[in-house]
């Protein structure tokens, strides 16, 4: 992740010593944690699944600009396509990647083979590309964040999700100088185009109240994400703080799962929904320092903050940081995310990754490429 300063939150300097004790607090206990649940890929493994991961990414970033920008492949040769730089390519098509790569792990069908079910895996991995990108808008600056939420009210995102709407819709809706954002203008485009390929995968009448239960899923992760940007480190709402930073980690992997499954999923103990428990702990293990620094909402540091002192500034993430590393619930983060990821897998009969599908390697390769975990020995 990149480090980023939100706009209007004072930045805070974390000592190189604790900063570096945290990061090998988390990569040990997370390595720990998966090896001991037979989810620590192997270095051969790695090599494999991201070899697979970029095969995949790249097919699906063609599918996305063919469908943002009308650009078509000329029989068989590739479109070429321009970026800043090549490590913002790698960031697409890895985003695109994974969403379509969940949405596999998450089908009711082995490994997606339904047939035409490359257009679910296209349509979740652009819904995973796009919030991912609003969700770093909102890190980067939270003014432009709040603003571009404000456009997408949750009655908005359900009645698109109930009624075709022509392109521009969103663009036509920003102010210019917003619009004229590189990176608001793309998530603008990425919005259009999610719901424009909703209404393809399910479409018509007969489909009207799957695509309204996805419509209130999106508006309730809006608000989660919307709730995240504006919390402020008040122990009075330090549950409602908590909750909106598991939401804005769960909701996602519940709507890829509804996208998946073409059913609506709001159980709690449905894959998607544990799949987003254990990427909610490992984002808040991985980004403790990273949040703590500009203050961005974290669950780990907020039940820190706790008894940390309280200076007339407000509450100081450092010695909260200091107080986790004192403490187990690094380890007990990590471990609840292990745990979460072998129920969100169907792994709990003891079954290998490799045994439950040849996409379960995949995802467990951008957990563990993520969080920056070495690989298991062994070749």
């Amino acid at each position: 992740m990149v480090e980023m300063q939100q706009s209007g939150r004072r930045t805070v300097q974390v000592p190189a010593d604790v900063e570096r004790a945290v990061e090998e607090s988390v990569v040990h206990h997370l390595r720990t944690e998966l090896a001991a649940c037979g989810l620590l890929l192997t270095a051969d493994a790695l090599r494999q699944a991201n070899a697979e991961a970029a095969q995949r990414g790249k097919a699906l970033l063609a599918g996305l600009i063919t469908r943002c920008y009308g650009i078509q492949p000329q029989g068989s040769a590739a479109v070429s396509f321009q970026f800043q730089s090549e490590e913002g390519r790698a960031h697409i098509q890895a985003a695109l990647a994974f969403g379509a790569t969940t949405a596999i792990v998450l089908a009711p069908f082995k490994d997606g083979t339904k047939q035409d079910f490359g257009r679910i895996e296209l349509l979740c991995a652009i819904f995973n590309l796009g919030i991912g990108l609003v969700d770093s808008l909102c890190d980067e600056d939270s003014g432009i964040g709040m603003i571009l939420l404000g456009f997408l009210d949750g009655e908005k995102l359900t009645e698109c999700a109930e009624v075709p709407r022509q392109r521009g819709w969103l663009h036509s809706a920003l102010p210019a100088a917003l619009a004229g954002v590189a990176a608001v203008a793309f998530a603008a485009d990425l919005i259009e185009v999610f719901f424009q390929e909703l209404h393809t995968v399910y479409p018509g009448q007969h489909s009207l109240d799957r695509r309204r239960g996805i419509g209130a899923q999106l508006a309730a992760a809006l608000v989660a994400e919307r709730d995240s940007v504006s919390w402020l480190p008040d122990m009075s709402e330090r549950e409602r703080s908590l909750q909106s930073s598991r939401l804005t980690s769960v909701l996602p992997l519940q709507i890829i799962e509804s996208l998946a499954c073409g059913s609506i999923t709001t159980d709690e103990k449905s894959a998607g929904t544990l799949l987003g428990e254990a990427l909610w702990r490992v984002d808040d293990l991985v980004d403790l320092c990273q949040d703590a620094r500009g203050g961005a909402l974290n669950s780990l540091l907020l039940r820190a903050l706790d008894d940390a002192p309280r200076s007339e500034k407000g509450h100081d993430p450092v010695p909260a940081l200091e107080r986790l590393l004192g403490s187990t619930d690094i380890a007990e983060a990590a471990a609840e995310a292990a745990e979460c990821l072998v129920a969100g897998l169907g792994l709990g009969d003891g079954l290998q990754p490799a045994q439950r599908g040849s996409t379960i390697p995949e995802f467990l390769y951008f957990i563990q490429s993520y969080a920056g975990v070495p690989p298991a020995a062994g070749s």
